[in-house]
This record gives structure tokens, sequence and C-alpha cells, in this order.
């Protein structure tokens, strides 16, 4: 929800404050945390492309908007500074969603979470990190033949302890 609203939510994370001194923004697009009738669902957590993606977009859109503002009162010189990138696609490469990989509000299948990171990739994420407290992943999701699987993630985390 911090990526649509401006006021922080009374949880200190509005994102216009926090953009000048981070590289990436790790917003928690869970489609089972927003409320019902979100963009018009009765349950938003049976729509997480839909969720994820508009949440993303409205996300670049404060991006955006704070980066105007920063370019239009920051000058050094003659030349205007701007503290973020000059176009929307370097704005989204800023975000990096987490994305729920559990079942809250319905049960998740692997299609379901592959349309979250596709929601993800659409909106020019630079990438995203599943989020599941228990730490079971949904290995069929993430079935690729670029990306390593789960058990060989999980040995090379293990193999680390050794250092």
């Amino acid at each position: 929800m911090v990526l649509l609203r401006k006021d922080g939510m009374t949880i200190g994370q509005r994102l216009a404050d926090a953009v000048p001194y981070i590289d990436y923004i790790a917003p928690m697009v869970y489609p089972s945390h927003y409320p019902d009738n979100f963009l018009e669902y009765a349950n938003p957590a049976l729509y997480p492309y839909e969720v994820i993606y508009g949440s993303m977009k409205k996300g670049i859109d404060i991006l955006a908007s704070y980066d105007a503002q920063m370019a239009s009162t920051t000058q050094t010189a003659s030349t205007t500074v701007t503290s973020l990138a000059h176009s929307r696609v370097n704005l989204a490469r800023r975000l990096r969603p987490w994305i729920q990989d559990f079942n809250l509000g319905t049960t998740y299948t692997p299609p379901m979470v592959r349309k979250e990171l596709q929601a993800a990739n659409d909106a020019g994420s630079s990438g995203w990190m599943l989020w599941n407290s228990r730490n079971i992943y949904t290995e069929k999701a993430l079935a690729s033949t670029t990306q390593p699987s789960i058990n060989s993630l999980q040995q090379a985390a293990s193999s680390m302890h050794n250092f």
C-alpha cells in the first residue's frame, strides 16, 4: 500500500522521504494485504497480476513526481540536478518488490506466483524477492532453464555456513 499513498500510512514509510537515500525500494506488494474491493476486486488476493502491476505503476508515478520536483528545485551552478534517473524505465528499475508465496486470502498456486513475478517484470522492476515465513517456496513457480532450482540454492546457502 505504501506505493499507492503519499501519506506514509502513519507507519513511517513515505516513499518520497526515502528515495534520495536509497538505491532500491523493496515494497511488500502482497495481494492478500490489500483491502477488499481494491481496484474493484472483492478479494484482491485472487488477482495477483493486476494488484502487483497496478501497485508498481503507481509507485513509479510517485517516484517520477518526486524526481520532477527535485529537478525543478535543486540546482548547482548552471545545471539542474535530478536526484533520480531521467526516465520512467530507470525509475522502475529502482523497485524490487517482495512477492507473496504463501496462502492468505486464497491458496497460492504456481500459476498465481508466476503471475506475480510476471507483473513485477512487466512493470520494469529490477527483480523481485519471494516471501514465505516458513521458508517453503513454490518451486514449480520458479521452473526455468535460466534459474537455479530451490534445492541448489538451499545447498549453496548451507555450504556458506562452513566459512
